[in-house]
């Protein structure tokens, strides 16, 4: 399948042009059980051994990246783009490299925006290593569906300090059916995002994980852009990078009109579709001698 897709290519010398890799991580990268496999840890191995650089690119904070990079993982990785692209860090030595974050003004601000919306919201906020939140938030998460995690702690009632990210949850509503309503009333001053994880997700304008990659690859060398990366995705998140990519690679498990952007899809995560592409990919340009 894969092969077949890469012969139909109209520009295959573009195709030996990529020398950057990102790829999303729940439902991508990482399998159904949350696990990144052998042997996906292998072939990024050896995208990097091809001369390409690699990067995750997630809606996950650092704090709940780090526990899934074994030794193994983290020494074929470059970058790890985090909080849907607020932040990248250096995969070695958890370096930051860039930030864009909500100034504490600015997120009050959007706070009470979206309480116009809904007056129930309830919020929690990414400070970069730490995760805050209002004591309803927390009572929301010890309820269950939320992939984050507050602490008695470090409750407040706005945040205190510059925000990577501000997520919010209405009782009884699914995120998913609050993402257009917000983008369209709060689209021109922050980013929106839901990427599964039980909560919207609100950034600083224009950070997507799309304007993450390019400026990962930017500051690694001027000459090259984002139309020099293979990404990899299954959500309607990853679709900035997905589409600006010289390759978008769409997994076989997102869902249908993702897939339909996408320039290329693969196998599903539970078939270790990333390892899948990437071995077709190397061996397709090998034969076809354009790298």
């Amino acid at each position: 399948m894969i092969a077949k897709q890469l012969r139909a290519a109209h520009d295959v010398r573009q195709l030996g042009s990529f020398h950057y890799l990102a790829t999303d991580l729940d439902g991508t990268l990482l399998d159904p059980s949350g696990a990144v496999t052998a042997a996906t840890v292998a072939a990024l191995g050896r995208a990097k051994g091809a001369g390409m650089r690699t990067a995750i690119a997630t809606a996950r904070p650092l704090r709940l990246v780090t526990p899934l990079l074994s030794d193994e993982l983290r020494e074929v990785l470059d970058a790890l783009i985090v909080t849907n692209g607020a932040a990248i860090y250096d995969a070695a030595g958890g370096e930051l490299l860039h930030e864009d974050a909500l100034s504490v003004a600015h997120a009050a601000t959007v706070m009470a925006s979206v309480r116009e919306l809904w007056p129930e919201a309830v919020f929690g906020w990414e400070t970069g290593r730490d995760f805050w939140s209002e004591a309803a938030f927390l009572d929301r998460v010890r309820a269950g569906g939320i992939l984050r995690d507050p602490d008695p702690q470090r409750l407040a009632v706005l945040p205190g300090a510059p925000v990577h990210q501000l997520v919010f949850v209405v009782p009884g509503i699914e995120p998913a059916s609050c993402v257009e309503r917000a983008a369209e009333a709060l689209g021109a001053v922050v980013s929106v995002t839901e990427s599964h994880g039980g909560v919207v997700e609100l950034s600083a304008p224009r950070i997507t994980k799309g304007d993450a990659v390019s400026n990962w690859i930017l500051a690694r060398n001027s000459a090259h852009s984002i139309s020099d990366a293979i990404t990899f995705g299954d959500g309607h998140n990853d679709l900035s990078m997905l589409l600006s990519a010289g390759a978008g690679v769409a997994m076989g498990n997102a869902a249908s009109d993702i897939q339909e952007r996408a320039r290329f899809v693969t196998s599903s995560n539970r078939d270790d579709g990333v390892a899948a592409f990437v071995e077709s990919y190397l061996e397709f340009i090998a034969a076809e001698g354009v790298r």
